[in-house]
């Protein structure tokens, strides 16, 4: 498995399964913070005393825009300044988010939180791709990339079971309490467990002027901008469902309860 790694620093490697496990984990730490908060739209609504329902989705796409941009910039600092760290720092600041949310007393302050969280779980997300990079090539890494993205398409289907189970102990603030333990959890295993796979001999000097020619080839590339523009607009789809999706079931078809059952179903 870790046939980039050094002979002396494999001995160092956590298990396959572990090191699996722990990849499948931080990248359903990056998907946890838009599923888990869909059933406490309503109870938003209703805490903030906003005059419309459609101003709750705003937690979604306030996320999703700190998760892309934060996005841009994980993968190039990364590869100058190592991926643990990177990681650590977008936990730290994921971890700081939630806990800001926690105690935010209005709407404003809760979206300036969701932004910043998003910031923050970009880092799982770019940095668990870079670190299977590091350490496989072509089929092996397929293999690997495929196993994990299963986990974490597979894993937003009981999220908002996750959310809904915490709204029926108490307030909507309890999901961020939540977010935020997980965030710490996860920090403690990878601090303790995860080794660092880009060493300091294949690090590269960050440089604007070598990521903006990166950027270049990517939308001079006909065929991987082709993807792109559709993995775009297939992520625009789905981000339209997910930002309407309670309120479709709870007010049109009634089933406020049964939410995160429909929603898992389909």
């Amino acid at each position: 498995m870790q046939q980039r790694l050094p002979r002396e620093r494999r001995r160092r490697f956590p298990p396959v399964t572990e090191w699996l496990a722990l990849m499948a984990t931080m990248m359903a730490v990056a998907a946890l913070p838009i599923d888990i908060t869909l059933p406490a739209l309503p109870a938003l609504t209703c805490d903030f005393s906003l005059a419309d329902a459609n101003t709750a989705q705003t937690i979604i796409t306030t996320f999703v825009l700190g998760f892309a941009l934060g996005q841009i910039f994980y993968g190039p600092l990364s590869d100058s300044l190592g991926r643990k760290p990177l990681l650590m720092t977008g936990l730290i600041v994921y971890a700081l988010a939630s806990l800001f949310i926690v105690f935010s007393s209005d709407f404003t302050a809760l979206l300036v939180g969701r932004f910043a969280q998003g910031v923050g779980a970009a880092a799982p997300e770019i940095i668990v791709i870079a670190m299977v990079r590091d350490m496989f090539g072509g089929r092996r890494m397929a293999r690997v990339m495929s196993a994990l993205m299963a986990v974490f398409i597979l894993g937003p289907m009981f999220f908002p079971s996750v959310g809904g189970l915490l709204l029926t102990l108490g307030h909507w603030r309890y999901i961020f309490w939540f977010l935020l333990i997980v965030s710490l959890a996860v920090m403690l295993w990878a601090g303790l467990r995860l080794p660092e796979t880009k060493p300091p001999h294949r690090r590269k000097p960050f440089s604007m002027t070598t990521t903006t020619k990166a950027f270049s080839t990517i939308v001079t590339t006909r065929q991987t901008l082709g993807y792109g523009l559709a993995q775009m607009f297939m992520f625009a789809c789905l981000l339209a469902y997910l930002n309407s999706t309670q309120q479709i079931f709870a007010d049109l078809y009634d089933v406020h309860g049964s939410f995160p059952a429909f929603f898992a179903m389909i």
